[in-house]
């Protein structure tokens, strides 16, 4: 039996709380195929320490990490693909087509993602528990101020029901976004969604789950408890 330990991060106020979108990828996956894992949580203070010596680095370290039976897997797609590989008995998450789960992953990120971060950053900085650290280093990573990235929050919400138009057309002829199955595109989308949820609960309906007068977002997202629990 393959022993597996999954690295999430968590930050003050949301101790042992799955908000970030890049790990959520990580673990809907583990939990979409059943697979059983250990967590253990680090901060954005300990990671920094911690990381590097599970899994060798260049460059800043980042979660989700995975050590699987003592090797070290880091990046979402790239976990995502080795448990494809070693766990081809549990239910896929590609259904034959990373090509395509790859292509969303990178919409959702560039037009997705993006934009509900700019809803979260302010307060995420605020729970971070290294603050200074986690100003310069988010600041370089998007070269500018994060007030100014954050901006007011309605002035996002355009931009995200453009880009969630064609995934709401979709669901309103099929429960997942990959069709009458879910797929790698649920979780990604979900792992966006949940950063919504859980850091700036006040915005999630307003600014994602309402924008378009109707439940077909909102039923979506109860269909993927099944992988978010």
């Amino acid at each position: 039996m393959v022993n597996i330990t999954y690295y999430d991060l968590e930050i003050e106020g949301f101790e042992g709380v799955v908000f970030s979108s890049n790990t959520a990828k990580t673990r809907y996956t583990l939990n979409f195929k059943g697979i059983p894992y250990h967590t253990e949580w680090v901060t954005f203070k300990s990671l920094k320490e911690i990381i590097p010596k599970v899994v060798p680095y260049e460059g800043r370290p980042t979660v989700p990490v995975i050590v699987s039976d003592g090797k070290g897997i880091r990046e979402s797609w790239d976990i995502a693909n080795y448990l494809e590989e070693t766990f081809p008995d549990k239910p896929s998450v590609f259904n034959g087509n990373p090509g395509v789960h790859k292509f969303f992953e990178v919409y959702c990120y560039k037009n997705i993602t993006v934009n509900i971060y700019k809803l979260v950053v302010l307060d995420i900085q605020e729970r971070s528990g290294d603050k200074e650290w986690h100003r310069q280093d988010r600041e370089k990573m998007i070269g500018m101020s994060l007030e100014k990235f954050a901006g007011h929050p309605d002035d996002h919400k355009p931009a995200l029901k453009e880009a969630l138009t064609p995934i709401h057309a979709v669901l309103q002829k099929y429960p997942f976004v990959t069709g009458e199955k879910a797929g790698y595109s649920d979780i990604v989308l979900a792992g966006a969604f949940v950063t919504l949820n859980v850091v700036r609960p006040d915005l999630f309906h307003s600014h994602l789950l309402d924008l378009f007068g109707d439940d077909v977002l909102s039923n979506w997202w109860k269909r993927t408890e099944f992988f978010r629990q």
